[in-house]
């Protein structure tokens, strides 16, 4: 990682989470004023939480796929997120990469760097934050794979925390 600048990581989580009370807090995104349901104002939520994360993973992709050379074919491209974008963000590698080779891929993390400090806790206000930095974590996987030129769909499901996985669709 020459020449990359560095964060340090509980600085980076005090960020992500001032960015999301931001997204929560947005004008229109209160709901008050036109009657939105509490549904429709969570979806508003995870929409500009994901467009956060889409461009954290473009950008992301755009300074790290400049120093290799990547095939086109969606494994090699799944492959390369899950070693060189994971090494980067999480300072790890995914733990397991599965496939059906029809276009859906399954990454997990066994240990997801960004849930290990909500512990095993399932208070409502730890499960919000649970959902917006899957949201976040999802769209960084989607805007770096759009940059890498695939047109995907990114789902996450906690299975045991801080364990994740990621299903990634080809569209």
């Amino acid at each position: 990682m020459a020449g990359e600048r560095a964060v340090a990581e509980s600085v980076f989580e005090l960020l992500m989470f001032e960015a999301f009370r931001v997204a929560r807090e947005a004008p229109g995104g209160d709901g008050g004023e036109d009657g939105a349901s509490a549904e429709a104002r969570r979806m508003e939520v995870k929409g500009r939480i994901e467009a956060m994360g889409f461009d954290v993973g473009y950008r992301k992709v755009e300074r790290s796929a400049t120093e290799k050379l990547l095939g086109r074919h969606p494994l090699e491209l799944i492959k390369f997120i899950c070693k060189d974008l994971w090494l980067a963000l999480f300072q790890k590698q995914a733990d397991r990469l599965q496939t059906n080779h029809r276009g859906m891929f399954v990454l997990n993390d066994g240990n997801f760097t960004w849930l290990k400090r909500l512990g095993h806790r399932t208070d409502e206000k730890s499960v919000a934050m649970a959902e917006h930095i899957l949201d976040f974590a999802c769209g960084i996987l989607r805007g770096a794979l759009t940059n890498l030129g695939l047109s995907t769909a990114v789902y996450a499901e906690i299975k045991e925390l801080p364990g994740v996985s990621f299903t990634v669709k080809v569209k």
